[in-house]
């Protein structure tokens, strides 16, 4: 919320999240202050600009429904990924690709198969027939590619690439390959087989040298980050490029669209430190069903 001129003698406000103006004296709705509240003001920041009391505020935040609701959708591609705050506490959510809404949340301590297993199910027993799964790897990739065609997230796979072989890897070869996964998006399948067979050919020897550990006097391989690089291609290989087998989809590269959704939350939530478990609870629900009703409102308006 910003300045936003006077109206005779009373201040004007803006909020910047919602577009909506107003004074102090002005009636504003419930949703009005949670939006206000979303957008990272205090409960004692909306009071003094509406020229009520902390108390009025905190009773009408308290009004506003909140509860999480699945969109009514009929099917589509669906992003699904876990997020965190701290190390125990974390929100499995999944949502539609095509409208943005979230159709699936909860909240978890450590992520397991059985997790991403019961939101793939009650996602179809809701009644939304499941296209396809972009997932970021990890658990929930075993888990959709037993029912889904699964997209792996191309994003992701460099960066775990990366990680493995540095920004700026010294070696040729390490160069070469990763070169190679930074290229996955611009370039077909095909090719990259075809580019990824030529390396391992080519640098197939350097792959097995091995020296001798001297610690324990014992022989190992001499490049161990640049194996495990090469392992991760050929663990990724078979869901890179899921969305070329099945164009009538549309199913995206990446996990973007979910990333971007966890990025907005968090963002809110810092605005709100020190927050109860159940008022972060009740928060991030209310940011689901709100931000949902904005996005299916704005995309129906697109389709008139």
């Amino acid at each position: 919320m910003i300045s936003h001129g006077r109206r005779g003698t009373h201040k004007r406000y803006l909020c910047k999240n919602c577009g909506s103006s107003f004074t102090g004296k002005r009636h504003i709705s419930k949703e009005q202050i949670w939006d206000l509240y979303q957008s990272g003001l205090s409960q004692a920041k909306i009071a003094e600009a509406l020229g009520v009391s902390p108390s009025t505020i905190k009773r009408r935040l308290q009004e506003v429904s909140v509860d999480f609701k699945t969109p009514i959708l009929s099917e589509g591609v669906i992003h699904i990924d876990a997020t965190y705050w701290g190390r125990n506490q974390g929100l499995i959510v999944a949502l539609d690709d095509k409208s943005g809404c979230v159709l699936y949340r909860e909240w978890i301590s450590h992520e397991s198969k059985v997790d991403y297993a019961t939101a793939l199910k009650k996602i179809e027993e809701g009644g939304y027939k499941i296209l396809a799964v972009v997932t970021d790897g990890g658990v929930g990739l075993d888990v959709a590619l037993k029912h889904f065609p699964t997209q792996m997230c191309q994003y992701h796979f460099i960066a775990i690439v990366r990680r493995k072989l540095t920004l700026r890897p010294k070696l040729p070869a390490s160069q070469e390959l990763l070169a190679l996964a930074m290229s996955v998006g611009k370039i077909s399948r095909i090719t990259f087989c075809s580019q990824l067979k030529k390396w391992e050919t080519k640098w197939d020897t350097f792959l097995k040298e091995k020296t001798i550990n001297d610690e324990n006097g014992k022989w190992q391989y001499t490049h161990k980050s640049l194996r495990s690089a090469h392992f991760s291609f050929r663990q990724y290989l078979p869901t890179l490029f899921t969305y070329e087998e099945h164009p009538d989809i549309q199913i995206p590269k990446t996990n973007n669209a979910i990333e971007g959704l966890f990025t907005a939350l968090k963002s809110r939530l810092r605005a709100h430190n020190g927050m109860s478990q159940a008022h972060k609870k009740r928060f991030v629900d209310g940011f689901f069903r709100h931000r949902d009703i904005a996005q299916f409102t704005s995309k129906k308006e697109e389709g008139q």
